[in-house]
């Protein structure tokens, strides 16, 4: 079980809570658990949680906006679904982006229900979600601005100043 710990007598004392693959999303239970392959190491409950709760919000938000755009929903939803899963799995935010994508190549890759094209288009969207000068073909920008409106709708409602204006 993810995040699950042993309290020293074989016991397990906490365990994360992890939803049922949501009904309102076009993922598979096998897309979903690509997230759960992802986070099996990591003991931190609060984390693996966090993580869950953030790739969802974020994954629903690549729906709606790939929706509007008349873009892939399958493929924008996996992006934003597993675009943090690397700072979820370790809690290591340096260069995040970049272990992300290659982390999810990989489970990708296993995974086999995708096209090397579709792969390699959410691995690239992944890599630069965070660098503007990269984020130029279209499921770049749809993460970019799918994280932005995930944040500003989150419990906060803050908006880092440079992203104002692809919020607006």
């Amino acid at each position: 079980e993810v995040g699950a710990s042993e309290d020293g007598v074989g016991q397990q004392s906490e365990i994360a809570h992890i939803p049922h693959c949501p009904a309102d999303l076009p993922l598979t239970e096998a897309d979903y658990d690509l997230m759960r392959r992802a986070l099996v190491r990591q003991r931190n409950v609060a984390l693996v949680e966090q993580g869950y709760a953030h790739g969802l919000d974020v994954a629903r938000w690549c729906v709606r906006v790939a929706r509007k755009r008349g873009l892939n929903e399958h493929t924008a939803c996996l992006a934003g679904f597993l675009h943090d899963v690397y700072y979820y799995a370790t809690g290591l935010r340096p260069l995040h982006a970049q272990n992300t994508a290659e982390q999810v190549r990989v489970l990708l890759k296993e995974h086999g229900e995708l096209t090397q094209a579709e792969q390699d288009a959410i691995c690239h969207t992944i890599f630069c979600h965070h660098d503007a000068d990269k984020a130029r073909d279209a499921l770049s920008e749809l993460l970019r601005d799918a994280h932005i409106l995930s944040e500003y709708t989150g419990g906060a409602r803050t908006v880092r100043q440079r992203e104002l204006k692809r919020l607006t």
